[in-house]
């Protein structure tokens, strides 16, 4: 009897800690997957930013740059970002003709 009783401890000891919170996570990737529209701004599982183009079935039509639209499965989206957080990040980046270029018969680096 005595070695009956850990089992019966663990068993629902691991549902809490591990069985439950996976079928929460499930539940939200599920959700969110169909929860996506045109428009919205997503980053994938990979780590790929883009905007979401179309939605089939099981693909989203993924635009990642203007006029680069990549198809993907749907359960490669890891979430949905808002599009004003992409924004920030550009409008502080300075513009490309802002840059200093370096000048190459300059020595004084050390290194």
């Amino acid at each position: 009897m005595s070695n009956i009783l850990p089992l019966v401890i663990m068993l629902p000891l691991m549902y809490l800690l591990l069985i439950r919170p996976q079928k929460k996570r499930v539940e939200m990737q599920r959700r969110l997957v169909n929860s996506l529209t045109e428009g919205s701004e997503v980053i994938t599982a990979s780590g790929l930013y883009g905007f979401v183009h179309a939605v089939e079935d099981d693909v989203v039509w993924l635009e990642i740059s203007e006029g680069v639209i990549v198809r993907i499965s749907k359960q490669a989206i890891g979430k949905v970002t808002s599009p004003a957080v992409g924004a920030d990040v550009v409008a502080a980046l300075p513009a490309a003709d802002d840059q200093a270029t370096p000048d190459p018969s300059d020595h004084s680096e050390k290194g």
